[in-house]
């Protein structure tokens, strides 16, 4: 009876000892990104991997397609989409353009450019035939996106000056004075840098607005964030072009 006894608990022992020694299963969690202030300051939005400088090295896989991630996105957060040159050197290949966001309206989102981009030299003080709504419908549209990210640009109606009939049909503008007001908080905060390319092409650190000023100009945000609306010299001004779209969300 005794020898049983021993026997029922050494095989009792063995399978507790086996039973705390095995190891389960490691549960798979699915990182899902439901703030843009997680993942840095410009999102990267390649649908795949996201890179998070709050966690040191480590990157936050997801699934989620662009669209999906720019929903996310807040009134004055900035992300990437679309490739230009920016940093002067062409052997290098075109750089990621950095998108802050100024509105969110429905399912639709406005943004503009953080940095001035290029230089064109204007001579028309009227947004309908200035030679930079041709460049940014044209050249920058076609090469600066791929075709998946053209479809989330939305032809906008824009107003002109002349009055409220005056409008004109674009994927990419220049702001207009009201929207400068309306959108950036200061002076400051409309503070605009060059990239490295616009700068070596001439442009100064100012960027043109598509509304005219006065003097048969168009107007313009100074290196102080001051907005100019005074013709004279600045009508064929060696000013940024900072562009602006609505994207669908």
């Amino acid at each position: 009876m005794k020898n049983l006894f021993v026997l029922i608990f050494s095989v009792s022992l063995v399978i507790s000892l086996a039973s705390c020694g095995s190891k389960s299963e490691p549960e798979t969690v699915q990182a899902e990104i439901t703030d843009a202030s997680e993942i840095g300051t410009a999102v990267e939005l390649t649908g795949e991997a996201v890179s998070s400088d709050v966690t040191e090295t480590t990157a936050v896989k997801t699934t989620t397609s662009k669209q999906e991630a720019l929903r996310v996105l807040k009134v004055g957060e900035t992300f990437l989409l679309g490739k230009y040159e920016q940093d002067n050197d062409t052997s290098n290949g075109k750089e990621d353009i950095e998108w802050r966001v100024l509105a969110k309206e429905g399912n639709r989102m406005l943004i503009v450019s953080e940095y001035a981009l290029d230089y064109v030299e204007v001579k028309d003080d009227e947004w309908i035939t200035t030679t930079i709504r041709k460049m940014l419908n044209n050249q920058f549209y076609e090469t600066a996106f791929s075709e998946e990210e053209r479809s989330y640009i939305k032809t906008a109606s824009i107003d002109e000056y002349s009055g409220p009939d005056d409008k004109s049909d674009d994927k990419v503008f220049l702001l207009s004075i009201a929207e400068v007001e309306k959108y950036f908080n200061s002076e400051k905060d409309r503070i605009c840098e060059n990239t490295k390319y616009a700068t070596a092409k001439g442009a100064l650190q100012t960027w043109w607005l598509r509304r005219p000023g006065y003097e048969e100009a168009l107007a313009f945000v100074g290196p102080e964030g001051d907005i100019g609306i005074s013709g004279g010299g600045y009508r064929f001004g060696d000013f940024g072009v900072r562009p602006a779209m609505w994207i669908e969300v």
